[in-house]
């Protein structure tokens, strides 16, 4: 055998042993890298699933806030509803209040001239004054009318 021939069996040997180890690296590097990316996959679908677990409690948690403010609106615009009927009604008892003030003043005003024709009517002793007498009995008739219907319309109102 020639000088020539042993070398490229030697190289070949050495190519083959080379490639041996190449191949033998390149599969624990693959299954390595298998090994990562299984590693790697499941994180990722632990995250996912995290994610779709936060967002679906995200999404439940909104609509459940939406229900709740919509039930405050609601309860909102009643509450104003209230607030406008009662202001509502403290203005119509305050109008009450000042036209019974006024009737009672009025009530006063003519009691006050019924007592006054009284004292007239008792103070009138004479014949002269039994004219006067008489046109105060018909002031004091008029007055106890008014008196009437005033008494009266207070009632009404009351």
């Amino acid at each position: 055998m020639s000088a020539t021939t042993i070398l490229s069996q030697d190289v070949v040997k050495q190519l083959s042993v080379l490639i041996e180890q190449v191949d033998e690296s390149l599969k624990r590097t693959l299954e390595k890298l298998k090994s990562f990316a299984a590693r790697h996959i499941l994180q990722a679908e632990s995250i996912i699933c995290g994610h779709m677990k936060i967002t679906s409690y995200m999404e439940k948690r909104t609509s459940e806030d939406e229900l709740e403010k919509n039930q405050l609106d609601n309860k909102l615009v009643d509450s104003q509803n209230k607030i406008d009927e009662l202001n509502y009604d403290l203005a119509q008892e305050m109008t009450m209040t000042d036209k019974c003030v006024q009737l009672d003043l009025e009530k006063d005003e003519l009691l006050y001239q019924v007592l006054t024709l009284q004292k007239k009517v008792s103070c009138l002793s004479s014949f002269s004054m039994a004219r006067e007498n008489e046109n105060s009995r018909k002031e004091l008739d008029k007055a106890k009318v008014k008196l009437r219907d005033t008494d009266s319309k207070l009632r009404n109102i009351m």
